[in-house]
C-alpha cells in the first residue's frame, strides 16, 4: 500500500491544547510556550510585539510562580507581550512583530538587530527581515516558543487523550525500560476490563507485544510485524509505521485489515501526529471531524477512532511513529473506540519499533565506525579496535617507529600541470605509499599536502615495528618503478619520494575531537623522524634511519653509517645510516670503503680519508654521501681547524 504523507513541521513544532474555546471573531489565537509546555493563551487581532522586559522603560515582568508567564501591556498600535525577565538574554528586547493578514496569514517581522528567527517549516528569518506567512505559524524562540493559529483552526485536537506517562526510548536504563509501560497495561487491564475484553486477551496481547519486540531484536521485517500485529491484537482496519526524513512523514511499513478499503485520498490525521511529535507520548481519541478532516479531502465520520503512538531514538527525540485507525467503513465494522488499554498495548507495539530501529542504527553505527576505523588501521586492527577501542586508543607512552615520506619536487609540479591532473597524480602516489603501510600494518596517521607519516608498534604493539616500518619503506621504492611506467609519459618526468624513518618512545593516543578520530603521535622521537626526512636532500641518500631504528634491525637490512648530524631545532647529534632499497653486487664494496674513510675522518686523518674518498668517486661518481665527506674532508684539510668537530650541523631547514 502506497500512503501519501503530506510534508510535516519540524521536531520543534507544536499544538496548542490550552482547552479554551477558539472564539472565532478574532482572527488570530496565540499561545506561549516555556520548556515546550503552554503556559499562557491570548485571543489577537491587533498586531502584537514579543520580546523580554524593558526595564527602563519600567516595564512589568512575567512572574511565573504566581502563574503570569506573560505580562501584557496593551499600546495604542499594538499588543505588547512580554515573555522573559529582563536578564534572560535569550528573548531580545523588541524580538518580533506579529500582523494579522487575510486569509489566515500573517507578516512576521523579526525584530532583532543580529539574530536570525526560526519559523519552524517557514525557514529562518534574518534580522530585520518581514515575510508573510500561512497559518498556523510555529516560532523557536530557545527556551521559549510561540504558536500562531487561525480562524479555521482544527477543533479535533480538544478531544484527545493522552497516556499519562511519556514514550520510553529504548535503552534508557538498564534491564528495565520497559516495566512501565508493562505495568501500567497490565494495571489498567485489570481495572478497566470491559465486557469484551478477558484476562485471555489481556495475555494475547502480551504474547503479540513480545513478538514484536522479539522480531526487532533479529528481524529485518520488524516494522511490518508491528503494523500486522496492531492490526490483529487491536482490532485495527489500517495501521502505518512512519518515519521522519528531513522533516517529513515517510511510510516505512502498514497493513490494512481484511475487509477494509481505504479512499485513495487517504492520508494519517496531521493534528495526531503533530500531537504525538510534540509531546511524545501516545495519543487517543474518537474524532469530532473539523480542519483536518478538509485538509485530508474526507470526512472523519468515516473514522469511529485513532490512536498513535511515538517511536523514540536513544536521545528520546521522536524519529517515527505507528499510527492507527478504527473506521466505520467496509464489510467488516470494528467494535467501539480505542480505550486507555488498547492504547497502552499500542504503545508497547511502537516501543518494539524503537528497539528495532536502536539496534539497526546501532549496527549502522558499527560499520560507520569500522570504515572510520579502516582510513587509518590495517582491517585486522580495525576489527581489534571494535571491540577494544577505548582501551586501544588511550594516550600512553610506547616504543614505536615513525616514517615521514614525501614526494620530490611536489611544488614545482603542482605549479607546472594541470590541477586535474596534479590531484589524480597525488592522489594516485599516496594511495600506493598507503597500501605499503597497510601490507606491513603500520598506521596511517596523517597526510600533509604531498607528505604521508605512519607509526608501527602502537596501538598494535610489536617488537618488529622497525623492520615492518624498513620493509614499509622499500616498498615504496620498488612500486615507483610500475608507478612510473604508468605517470611519466603523463608528467614529463619520473616520480622520486624521500624517507626518514626513527624509532623511539612516544607518547600515543587518540588526539582527534569527538567528530573525527585521530589516532597519533608525539614528541622527540617523532619530531626527528620528520627531520630525517627531511635531511635526505642535503645527505644525498633518498632513504634515511637513525642510529635507534639501525640497533632494532638486527642485521635484518645492510646499513651505510653515512654521517653523525644535527638537524634544525634538535641539538642532539644522531647517526644518520642509509638503507638500501636494493643493493646491487658492488653495494658491500661502497659500503666498506666508505665506513673506512668516515672512520678516518671522525680521526681528523683527513688526508688519508681523501685519499679513500678520492678512488671511490671514480668508481661511483654518482654517490652523493660519497662526494659530500669529499668536500667536508678537502675543506677541513685547508683550515685545519683548532678544535675538530666530526658532527655535520645541517643549517637548512630540513622539514
Amino acid at each position: 500500500m502506497s500512503v501519501a504523507i503530506m510534508p510535516m513541521t519540524r521536531a520543534q513544532r507544536l499544538v496548542h491544547r490550552s482547552g479554551t474555546p477558539y472564539n472565532s471573531e478574532m482572527p488570530y489565537q496565540l499561545t506561549i510556550y516555556d520548556q515546550r509546555k503552554p503556559v499562557a493563551s491570548f485571543s489577537l487581532s491587533q498586531p502584537s510585539e514579543i520580546g523580554r522586559q524593558d526595564m527602563a522603560k519600567g516595564e512589568p515582568a512575567p512572574q511565573p510562580e504566581k502563574g503570569e508567564h506573560v505580562a501584557r501591556v496593551d499600546l495604542p498600535d499594538r499588543v505588547r507581550l512580554i515573555i522573559a525577565g529582563a536578564l534572560e538574554k535569550q528573548v531580545s528586547r523588541q524580538h518580533l512583530r506579529l500582523e494579522p493578514q487575510p486569509g489566515d496569514k500573517v507578516l512576521v517581522t523579526n525584530l532583532s538587530a543580529n539574530v536570525d528567527l526560526s519559523l519552524g517549516p517557514h525557514g529562518r528569518l534574518a534580522a530585520k527581515e518581514s515575510r508573510v506567512c500561512d497559518l498556523p505559524l510555529y516560532c523557536d524562540l530557545l527556551v521559549k516558543a510561540i504558536r500562531l493559529e487561525g480562524e479555521t483552526r482544527a477543533s479535533e485536537e480538544f478531544n484527545l487523550q493522552t497516556l499519562a506517562q511519556p514514550a520510553q526510548a529504548p535503552g534508557r536504563s538498564s534491564g528495565s525500560t520497559m516495566k512501565p509501560t508493562l505495568h501500567s497495561l497490565v494495571g489498567s487491564a485489570s481495572r478497566g476490563l470491559t465486557a469484551k475484553q478477558t484476562a485471555d486477551d489481556v495475555l494475547s496481547w502480551l504474547q503479540g507485544a513480545m513478538d514484536v519486540l522479539q522480531s526487532a531484536a533479529s528481524s529485518p521485517d520488524y516494522l511490518q510485524q508491528a503494523a500486522k500485529s496492531a492490526v490483529r491484537l487491536i482490532d485495527l482496519d489500517v495501521a502505518v509505521v512512519l518515519q521522519r526524513q528531513k522533516d517529513e512523514w515517510q511510510e516505512a511499513a502498514s497493513e490494512i485489515a481484511e475487509g477494509c478499503t481505504l479512499p485513495k485520498t487517504w492520508r494519517p490525521s496531521r493534528t495526531m501526529l503533530e500531537r504525538v511529535l510534540a509531546d511524545k507520548t501516545t495519543v487517543f481519541h474518537p474524532p469530532q471531524g473539523g480542519q483536518d478532516a478538509v485538509s485530508r479531502g474526507e470526512s472523519l465520520q468515516s473514522v469511529r477512532s485513532l490512536v498513535a503512538a511515538p517511536i523514540l531514538s536513544r536521545d528520546g527525540e521522536v524519529i517515527a511513529l505507528l499510527y492507527g485507525e478504527r473506521r466505520n467503513e467496509g464489510i467488516l465494522t470494528r467494535c467501539g473506540t480505542i480505550d486507555e488499554v488498547q492504547a497502552r498495548l499500542f504503545e508497547l507495539l511502537a516501543y518494539g519499533v524503537a528497539a528495532g530501529l536502536a539496534r539497526a542504527e546501532q549496527e549502522r553505527q558499527v560499520m560507520a565506525e569500522r570504515v572510520r576505523f579502516e582510513q587509518f588501521f590495517t582491517p585486522e586492527l580495525a576489527g581489534m579496535l571494535q571491540t577494544r577501542g577505548e582501551e586501544m586508543l588511550a594516550a600512553k607512552r610506547e616504543t614505536i617507529t615513525v616514517l615521514f615520506c614525501d614526494i620530490n619536487g611536489f611544488s614545482r609540479i603542482s605549479a607546472e600541470k594541470d590541477p586535474q591532473i596534479t590531484i589524480e597524480w597525488l592522489r594516485d602516489v599516496l594511495s600506493l605509499l598507503s597500501d605499503c603501510v597497510a601490507q606491513e600494518r603500520g598506521v596511517l596517521i596523517d597526510y600533509s599536502g604531498d607528505a604521508l607519516e605512519a607509526i608501527w608498534g602502537a596501538p598494535e604493539v610489536t617488537s618488529e615495528h622497525a623492520v615492518r616500518a624498513c620493509r614499509a619503506a622499500i616498498k615504496m621504492r620498488a612500486e615507483l618503478a610500475d608507478f612510473n611506467v604508468r605517470w611519466e609519459p603523463r608528467l614529463g618526468e619520473a616520480t622520486g619520494i624521500s624517507i626518514g624513518i626513527n624509532s623511539g618512545p612516544a607518547q600515543v593516543g587518540n588526539i582527534g575531537s569527538r567528530r573525527k578520530i585521530k589516532y597519533g603521535a608525539f614528541g622527540p622521537t617523532v619530531n626527528l623522524a620528520a627531520r630525517v626526512q627531511g635531511a635526505t636532500k642535503l645527505v644525498g641518500c633518498p632513504l634515511l634511519v637513525t642510529k635507534g631504528t639501525a640497533d632494532l634491525l638486527g642485521g635484518a637490512y645492510p646499513l651505510r653509517r653515512l654521517c653523525t648530524a644535527t638537524t634544525v631545532n634538535i641539538a642532539e647529534p644522531v647517526d644518520f645510516y642509509e638503507l638500501q632499497a636494493a643493493p646491487d653486487a658492488a653495494w658491500p664494496k661502497l659500503q666498506e670503503q666508505y665506513q673506512q674513510a668516515l672512520a678516518l675522518f671522525e680521526q681528523a686523518q683527513f688526508r688519508q680519508a681523501m685519499a679513500l674518498l678520492i678512488n671511490l668517486a671514480g668508481d661511483y661518481p654518482t654517490d652523493v654521501p660519497t662526494m659530500n665527506l669529499l668536500q667536508r674532508s678537502m675543506a677541513l684539510f685547508q683550515n685545519q681547524p683548532a678544535k675538530f668537530d666530526p658532527v655535520w650541523h645541517l643549517k637548512a631547514k630540513t622539514a
